[in-house]
């Protein structure tokens, strides 16, 4: 049972600790059907009426003597409660009356009570995540204040991000890694901007290239921070090796970072070039094809260009958007 319980606790996903519950309750108990009802999912038709009739006392029952013309004699019904609402129920049932007793609750309720934590725990987080992504948005928007044209540039490049990282296949914390560096990577450019004001010496320019390496030192160290941390000191490196502010090339550059210099290049191109230099949506993934190998990784490109009509749409609703305000 420890073993089923550590089991069921370690996926990071709802449907992962889902589909756990359902495989251990099948290898504790015996019977004619397992059915694991989610609320947003409706009611089947065999279950609707006996799960009408208990999510309303909020707690398990075995369910017995029912009419003959139902599909089953007995139904073992175990809510699953969360924030004191029933957002769903395991249900085990079986044609022998004689099959499913009250004592095969206290044997599956520790695994259904297991599973509800992990879940519960994970809303708690992905609330604070929420909130933190939220305060991290104004301070984006503060630190693109610099210039006019910059803002929502972060967020837009962390959109289109999402969508090449997820078409490659990262999930979970890679993915949460690649959000949060593609919203900082520019976050080196208000650094420069400020040490300008701060400067004692009139006219003094730093080099923008250097917008990579002060943004990454602004990150702490540690390895939860790693991976973001790289992808913002690289993104403007080139496949080729011919990029700053190292020349690294191939897969020496992180992928984060491969990903980071389609996407910041898209928006560049789109959205912050000048009246007369700025491009469709078709005409800038024609630019970005003709980088293929050069300037961009060839793998990242094609999930690019697979995702393309979903880029599309969101810089419709960016337009949309803006001529809203």
């Amino acid at each position: 049972m420890i073993k089923a319980m550590e089991n069921i606790n370690s996926p990071s996903d709802k449907l992962g600790i889902l589909h756990l519950l359902e495989m251990w309750v099948k290898k504790l108990i015996s019977c004619d059907e397992y059915y694991l009802w989610i609320k947003d999912e409706g009611e089947p038709k065999k279950f609707k009426k006996i799960i009408q009739e208990n999510i309303i006392g909020k707690k398990s029952e075995l369910i017995e003597n029912l009419n003959v013309t139902e599909e089953f004699k007995t139904v073992l019904f175990i809510p699953m409660i969360i924030n004191d609402v029933v957002e769903g129920a395991l249900l085990l049932a079986d044609n022998d009356r004689n099959k499913l007793k009250l004592h095969h609750v206290q044997l599956i309720e520790p695994l259904v009570q297991t599973a509800i934590g992990k879940i519960e725990y994970m809303l708690t987080k992905d609330g604070e995540r929420e909130l933190i992504k939220e305060l991290l948005f104004t301070a984006i928007k503060a630190g693109e204040g610099y210039n006019e044209a910059m803002v929502g540039h972060s967020v837009r490049v962390a959109e289109i991000a999402l969508l090449i990282g997820k078409r490659l296949g990262l999930t979970g914390e890679e993915l949460k890694s690649l959000e949060y560096a593609a919203l900082l990577h520019d976050i080196g450019q208000s650094a420069i901007f400020y040490h300008r004001l701060d400067s004692d010496l009139e006219g003094e320019k730093i080099d923008h290239t250097y917008h990579p390496v002060f943004g990454a030192a602004l990150i702490p160290d540690g390895e939860p921070f790693l991976a973001i941390k790289d992808a913002i000191l690289y993104h403007h490196e080139h496949y080729d090796g011919t990029g700053y502010p190292e020349g690294l090339k191939y897969t020496d550059i992180p992928l984060m970072a491969r990903i980071i210099a389609v996407a910041d290049t898209y928006d560049a191109v789109t959205n912050l070039a000048s009246e007369e230099d700025r491009l469709d949506h078709e005409k800038a993934v024609v630019f970005i094809k003709r980088g293929l190998g050069s300037w961009y990784d060839p793998l990242v490109v094609v999930a690019f260009e697979e995702v393309e009509k979903e880029i599309a749409f969101l810089k419709e609703k960016t337009k949309t958007n803006d001529n809203s305000i």
